[in-house]
């Protein structure tokens, strides 16, 4: 049944993004264990359904020359690559070689890109460039990591697939990662020389935070770079000083349901990327598990996520870009879901899957 429902609700991702302005009663409490299993994320997208995978991919599906999001009328800034781990997801868990190439395209497009001092510009389109101020340091930086963080997910999950390793189909996109080893060892360099820009223009928002961790924990980890490693443990240890005990991330001074479920999700890829043996992991873990259950008492018996009280999505709620922001529902979704398959317990699978089948 899971599997039909999501086939039809993941499908429409893409238009869904302005949903979630309900409330509802929210569902009877449940804990997280805190003994998770020591599973990859390889081997964690192997329980997730794989139609849902797939429906997410094609969400991220690149055009002809690579570009994503609001690259595709023309390339605008590498945060709007961020999709590009969405295809690998698929690809490793339905051995699909296309889809693992998509992803690929998606890394090649965005390096092409790459300024000699290792970081990228923001082109905006001239229907912006005129309405809205020039990006700060501190936004170049974050967008900058926006973009690591889902490059260094992709590049673990790749090493971590028999089809990418083995499959003749992808011999020159494997030529195209290898190639690309010394410009994102470039694009690391250049974060980690503006970790004090990231620091303070990031200090105030927890998910801004665990995306620079998870960016130098999982690029850090494919180059072998302790540095960059040390430094994810830094911006670990900034996001959780704004954990409350109740489990919340603040945002904005207080909790919002949305940034909560990006945070968590950042969260466990930061985790993941860790090396098994890292005392911080535990710690970590206990700060996703009293998030995971503050999140679930914000999700209604009908799947919807509470908006009450949220400091910065809710109607009439920040806007990025003259659009209003949209409710993070697929980040709540796949937070459920890594709790699930790292707990092995059925009752976070369901949840997810009832916040999937609310907002199709």
């Amino acid at each position: 049944m899971l599997r039909i429902v999501l086939a039809s609700v993941i499908a429409a991702l893409a238009g869904c993004e302005g949903a979630g302005k309900t409330t509802a009663a929210p569902v009877a409490p449940l804990t997280v264990s805190r003994s998770p299993l020591a599973l990859t994320d390889a081997e964690a997208l192997a329980t997730f359904d794989v139609t849902a995978l797939q429906g997410l991919a094609a969400t991220n599906k690149p055009d002809a020359s690579g570009a994503l999001s609001r690259n595709k009328p023309a390339y605008f800034s590498v945060r709007f690559q961020i999709g590009l781990s969405a295809p690998v997801s698929y690809g490793i868990v339905a051995a699909d070689a296309s889809a693992l190439a998509e992803g690929v395209a998606a890394l090649w497009y965005a390096y092409g890109y790459q300024q000699a001092d290792g970081g990228f510009p923001v082109v905006p389109p001239p229907s912006l460039a005129a309405g809205f101020p020039p990006p700060s340091a501190g936004d170049i930086a974050s967008g900058h990591a926006f973009f690591l963080s889902e490059v260094g997910r992709m590049l673990l999950l790749l090493d971590a697939s028999a089809t990418w390793r083995n499959a003749s189909s992808l011999a020159a996109a494997r030529m195209v990662v290898d190639s690309l080893r010394p410009a994102i060892a470039r694009s690391l360099d250049w974060m980690l020389a503006r970790e004090a820009v990231l620091l303070t223009s990031d200090a105030a928002a927890p998910n801004r935070l665990l995306f620079d961790a998870q960016a130098l924990a999982t690029v850090g980890r494919w180059l072998g770079r302790d540095d960059a490693l040390s430094a994810a443990r830094r911006f670990t240890d900034a996001a959780l000083a704004l954990q409350r005990t109740d489990g919340v991330f603040t945002e904005g001074g207080g909790h919002d349901s949305s940034y909560q479920a990006v945070a968590l999700l950042r969260a466990i890829g930061t985790w993941l990327a860790l090396p098994p043996d890292d005392a911080l992991r535990t710690r970590l873990w206990d700060a996703i598990a009293r998030g995971t259950e503050w999140q679930a008492t914000r999700i209604g018996r009908d799947g919807a996520i509470s908006l009450i009280g949220n400091t910065r999505v809710f109607p009439g709620g920040e806007q990025f870009l003259g659009e209003e922001k949209g409710i993070a529902w697929t980040d709540s979704v796949l937070s459920f879901w890594y709790v699930a398959a790292l707990t092995d317990d059925p009752a976070w699978r369901s949840l997810g899957g009832r916040v999937a089948a609310h907002y199709r």
